[in-house]
């Protein structure tokens, strides 16, 4: 099957050089699937991968032109805008985009169709755990801030770092304990020095509200 995006040409050193027109498929498709193309950056290469947005979902093309089947487009759905930190990224097969390989050479009609089925219905569902936790992750955020502020309240020394998610640092002088800290409340104290006095004081009044919990 002929592929009208894919050709060979001779480079300036006389080799033979495969050559895909992204830029051309990627604007046929999107008219043949109902979607559109996004802007692309000045600075990308003209084999570079494209992104069609279709319905709300966000699809990436990209073509490896060193293959001998040069004509197979990798499509692969993109999770949503995910700001934060690597380690707060979901991992799983729940969150596992869906992605096919399809010949450019098909007609476009069939290859939209194709598309759909395989790679744009089934990403609906990873989407929207995507973007649940995303707010997992925001709201866990933003009690970790208001823990650090509690702490500072008591008198504590606080470190919590712009962004983060998951823990923070706080210590004291004296009596000197240093930890850290989460969102949920917990705390985990590393260092811990008491004088005698203080600790026969923090003894008796953990004992004394042990016993009139019960």
């Amino acid at each position: 099957m002929t592929c009208i995006y894919a050709t060979t040409e001779l480079n300036k050193w006389g080799h033979r050089e495969n050559k895909f027109d992204m830029a051309r498929f990627a604007a046929d498709l999107a008219v043949a699937i109902g979607g559109k193309v996004e802007a692309r950056p000045p600075d990308r290469f003209s084999c570079d991968g494209d992104i069609i947005e279709v319905d709300g979902v966000r699809i990436r093309l990209a073509v490896s032109t060193w293959r001998a089947a040069f004509d197979r487009v990798h499509v692969t759905a993109c999770h949503p805008v995910f700001e934060g930190k690597y380690h707060d990224h979901p991992y799983g097969t729940d969150y596992k985009m869906p992605g096919a390989y399809v010949s450019a050479g098909r007609p476009l009609a069939a290859l939209a169709s194709d598309i759909r089925r395989r790679v744009v219905e089934p990403a609906r569902a990873p989407i929207a755990r995507w973007i649940e936790h995303r707010k997992i992750v925001a709201d866990r955020g933003s009690d970790l801030v208001a823990r650090a502020a509690r702490l500072r309240e008591w008198g504590l020394d606080v470190r919590l770092n712009e962004g983060e998610t998951r823990s923070g640092s706080v210590w004291h002088g004296k009596p000197y304990f240093s930890g850290e800290f989460y969102a949920d409340g917990t705390v985990s104290l590393r260092n811990v020095t008491f004088t005698a006095v203080e600790f026969e004081r923090m003894v008796e009044a953990v004992c004394n509200n042990g016993g009139s919990n019960g």
